[in-house]
């Protein structure tokens, strides 16, 4: 086992810890297997989390190796802070690559390229062994690091790697990035999450009698020492350090002896116990601690010497002093790098330093770092700009924040990228200035993906900072800026104007590509509000002057965005041909974003509506979304994938409605940075509400997608027809046809306006269900013919599948037997050739209440045989809402008497019982005690009924058919 980095701590006995490690021992020896895992240890400062990890680590199996990274308190992290210290005593060896993050000049292309860097680095060293990542105080770390933890950790499963994670659960607030990243990595690796609790009195008293041994007065001692610590393990062995020093307890030949159970002057919280702690310390050393901790959690004695006008001797005696005194450890033999044994204590010595001092020494540091650093040193800027920031020279702490904001986005850290430029922008005061201007436009991009509404605020600052400087090329860059801020947020015609705007600009002075490079958002905005036909004429023109040009992406995103409009107006092949070759050029570019994004808009804008029938068509849209669709995230810094739902929504469609409710119906947290994301969301899982029957969820979940009157936002219009038609449908299920008739009226107003060809025939299904809720049977059918044929123009199976259902279920209330069976056998066998498991089921059940209801030919044979088969189909999806349906038919099922449905009645079916077993007209005259002649009659009457011609054929008949209790 080597470990490559320690802590003291570690060398602390663990007590109280039994299960918890007999739980590590079991995860680490299923990774040691194969079967990857990520472990959470969190709770307070102090609890024993790192002390846990590290033993862990040497109790892992034989040949395992461990890396160690810590993330520091008072400094600035820098981007993948903790996974750089992780990695600073990468092993060496033959088949081991360089470590990753170590080195400048050559950084990856893109973030998905450094992530990958970084996991094939890890592989390697799992090939032969397992591999324990420790990554310490996560609480601290960067949101780049956790970017990258969240992207290993996905990937965990089939590595010979264990990743423990430490943090202080009690920072976590509820807008820390790591509160956010925790419930995502337990949904989407293997994660095992543990919460240290406080020892309790008896552990307190392990711990102690392990220090100092057995004995009355030491059970008393510790009971004191559990009134004061609480049982934080850290506290209770800093305690006992301290009750050492004051000499309240004493070692003796025979062990050690109490003196003194009362504690001395008993601190109430750590930082007055890291104060005991400091008294043993001369003033000199005191005072170097205090500087040293104002470089930060970690130091490094060349720095510390360049700072301090001390002689280089007596600097080496205050640093021995402080490392006998177990307040710093050697971090870096290389660097000559200390850190502070603890964060409380490093804590301690920073505020014990006044303000105004505290800021000259800052000051005094960074110009020392300035004088000292090197071009290829990657933590310059941000330690540069911590110092000259707490320093308050607010010039240079603005260079170097937006120097390391500048360093931070080229790696794809784009929330600590934005942290550096919000704080510049703090810095640099409110005075209007170029300058200004300019970080606010760059904190606008920045910002774009994962926080869309400051990223709106910043936009429209620097636009009136632009205009009032008549900077025409820049406020064109700020319009194109705030239209997709616009358009996220449903602001479509605000949106349409300043993009127009933007275009007009930059086409009047030598920016054609970048007027080009504003065409896919200008598309999907007109898109939104239905604007079908200019779309693609706006589409085409800007397809022809952006197939030469140099800005690929834009042009493989107008393909796709004309793609989109050509769908809308049911132009399939057109649709299809130019969203394929869009793909295609967001592939030769390597953009997972944008891949993962058009892969999700081929399943649901041309693969659903289109191309139902092509199930490995879709499954396979399906699988290569689900490759790219993380990696795709990370790097446009979004808190979700594009299309994120998609895995969920398919197993909806396949009849796996486990897992859909599990993933499907979940609205993660922070919610989806669009309204275009967000209704695209809950259409999708508002459809699968729907097949539940759950009416008031799904009115619940529409309502709130839906604009409040008078807002300035509203639905894209492709999704704003579709909620108010599902809103439509929820109502009738909720027994409000009054709901439904003002949903629909609504969305055929929209339609009307511009009609939206994949919705046209599930919007007259729509109005289908409410005439047959209000009894108007002929409009129902009309409205289900209109559906029928709109479905068959354009190929779209699933209204197609539904509209003949619905069609077979009114002729069946009709009584129309034929008509119905016709119709519900096409929905079968549509159903039967798309991912429909809902439409399966609901044709499955109509069928099985036609064979128990139709009069022509009443046979309880084939309605149980129909039944069963529905119940196979339903049963599985474990839905109450279907399964209740299928009671009920179970329920007439055994009631029912098929007699009646030929018209016989009580006395003829007693004659019909006694015909079955054989008796003649005169027997059962005697047995019935009526005449024979009554009889006669009885028998005349039933073979009419039954359509017969003599008593044997009505025997086989009445056998067949069930129509003699007993015998079906």
């Amino acid at each position: 086992m080597t470990i490559i980095r320690d802590r003291s701590d570690a060398a602390a006995p663990l007590v109280g810890r039994d299960a918890e490690q007999a739980l590590l021992r079991d995860l680490a020896r299923q990774a040691d297997a194969g079967a990857g895992q990520l472990v959470l240890l969190g709770g307070e400062a102090g609890i024993g989390k790192t002390t846990l990890a590290l033993a862990a680590a040497a109790l892992a199996p034989p040949g395992a190796r461990s890396l160690i990274g810590h993330a520091y308190d008072l400094m600035e992290t820098p981007p993948y802070g903790p996974w750089r210290d992780c990695f600073r005593r990468w092993p060496v060896g033959i088949g081991i690559p360089p470590a990753p993050l170590q080195t400048q000049g050559d950084d990856p292309p893109t973030q998905d390229a450094l992530f990958a860097q970084v996991q094939r680095a890890l592989t390697s060293l799992t090939r032969a062994h397992l591999l324990i990542v420790i990554l310490d105080d996560l609480q601290w770390a960067d949101p780049a690091s956790l970017d990258l933890l969240r992207h290993i950790a996905h990937d965990l499963a089939n590595r010979r790697m264990l990743i423990l994670c430490t943090y202080r659960g009690d920072e976590l607030t509820s807008d820390h990035p790591l509160a956010a990243l925790l419930p995502r990595l337990m949904r989407e690796a293997p994660t095992t999450r543990i919460r240290l609790p406080r020892l309790i009195p008896a552990m307190v008293t392990r711990m102690v009698m392990g220090q100092f041994g057995a004995g009355q007065q030491i059970e008393a001692l510790s009971h004191s020492i559990y009134q004061t610590t609480a049982g934080n393990p850290l506290f209770v062995r800093e305690m006992c350090r301290a009750l050492v020093s004051a000499r309240a307890v004493r070692r003796t030949a025979d062990g050690w002896t109490v003196l003194s159970t009362t504690l001395p002057s008993p601190p109430e919280t750590l930082q007055e116990l890291v104060a005991t702690r400091l008294v043993r310390l001369s003033p000199a050393t005191k005072q170097m601690l205090e500087v040293a901790a104002i470089i930060g959690q970690t130091f490094t004695f060349p720095l510390l010497r360049a700072v301090l006008d001390v002689p280089e001797e007596a600097l080496l005696e205050g640093l021995e002093q402080a490392a006998h005194a177990h307040v710093i450890a050697e971090e870096d033999a290389a660097r000559e790098a200390y850190r502070f044994t603890h964060p409380v204590i490093h804590e301690v010595l920073y505020h014990a330093v006044l303000v105004t001092r505290r800021r000259q020494w800052h000051r005094r540091i960074g110009e020392a770092i300035e004088a000292s650093t090197t071009a290829d040193d990657p933590h310059a800027d941000d330690r540069l700009a911590h110092h000259f920031g707490q320093a308050h020279d607010g010039a240079r702490a603005v260079h170097y924040l937006t120097r390391a904001g500048d360093t931070a986005r080229a790696i794809f850290a784009l929330a600590t990228a934005a942290d550096y430029y919000e704080r510049a922008l703090m810095m640099r005061g409110a005075d209007a200035s170029a300058e200004r201007d300019q970080l606010l436009l760059t904190l606008s991009y920045t910002l774009s993906y994962a926080s869309p509404l400051r990223s709106q605020r910043y936009a429209e600052e620097a636009l009136h900072g632009f205009l009032a400087r008549q900077d025409q090329p820049r406020a064109a860059q700020i319009r194109w800026q705030l239209c997709v801020s616009y358009w996220r947020f449903g602001q479509y015609a605000r949106a349409e104007e300043q993009c127009r705007l933007a275009i007009e600009t930059l086409q009047q002075g030598s920016a054609g590509d970048a007027a080009v490079s504003c065409g896919p958002i200008f598309l999907t905005i007109l898109r939104d509000q239905g604007k079908y036909r200019e779309a693609v004429d706006e589409g085409r023109i800007l397809l022809a002057r952006a197939e030469t040009g140099e800005d690929r992406d834009a042009y493989a995103d107008l393909l796709n965005f004309t793609g989109h409009a050509h769908a809308a107006l049911g132009h399939v092949e057109e649709a299809y041909g130019l969203m394929e070759r869009g793909l295609a050029g967001q592939r030769a570019l390597d953009n997972h974003f944008s891949i993962s994004g058009i892969l999700a808009h081929l399943f649901f804008i041309i693969g659903l509506p289109f191309f139902a029938d092509r199930a490995g068509f879709l499954a396979e849209l399906v699988r290569q979304h689900g490759e790219l669709a993380e990696t795709g995230r990370a790097q446009v810094g979004l808190p979700q994938a594009a299309g994120w739902f998609l895995p969920a929504y398919w197993a909806f469609l396949r009849g796996d409605w486990e897992r859909a409710r599990r993933d499907l119906l979940f609205l993660p947290d922070p919610p989806p940075t669009t309204i275009l994301h967000r209704a695209e969301w809950a259409v999708c899982a508002a459809q699968f509400a729907l097949a539940e029957g759950r009416a008031a969820d799904g009115i619940a979940l529409i309502q709130r997608q839906l604009p409040p009157p008078g807002a300035d936002w509203t639905l894209p219009h492709h999704l704003h027809i579709r909620a108010l038609d599902l809103l439509a449908r929820f109502s009738l299920l909720d027994n409000q046809p009054a709901a439904a008739h003002q949903a629909l009226e609504k969305s055929a107003a929209l339609l009307a306006r511009s009609s939206f060809v994949p919705a046209v025939a599930e919007h007259h299904l729509a109005w289908a269900a409410l005439f047959r809720a209000r009894g108007q049977t002929p409009r129902a059918l009309t409205s289900a013919t209109t559906a029928r044929e709109q479905a068959e123009a354009h190929h779209d199976l699933f209204a197609l599948a539904a509209a003949h259902r619905i069609t077979g279920e009114l002729a069946m209330e009709r009584g129309g037997w034929q008509n119905a069976e016709t119709a519900l056998r096409q929905a079968e066998d549509i159903a039967a050739r798309i991912p429909a498991a809902h439409e399966r089921a609901a044709t499955a059940l109509a069928l099985a209440a036609l064979a128990l209801t139709r009069t022509d030919r009443m046979d309880r044979a084939e309605a149980r045989h129909a039944l069963t088969a529905a119940e196979a189909i339903v049963r599985p999806l474990g839905a109450p809402f279907l399964s209740a349906q299928c009671d009920a038919l179970r329920a007439r099922l055994d009631a029912v008497n098929p007699a009646q449905a030929y018209g016989i009645t009580a006395r003829e079916a007693d004659v019909l019982r006694h015909l079955v077993a054989g008796a003649s007209n005169q027997e059962i005259a005697d047995i019935l005690s009526i005449s024979r002649r009554t009889v006669d009659q009885h028998v005349s009457s039933l073979l009419g009924k039954l359509g017969v011609s003599n008593r044997v054929a009505a025997t086989s008949l009445a056998l067949e058919r069930g129509l003699v209790p007993g015998n079906d």
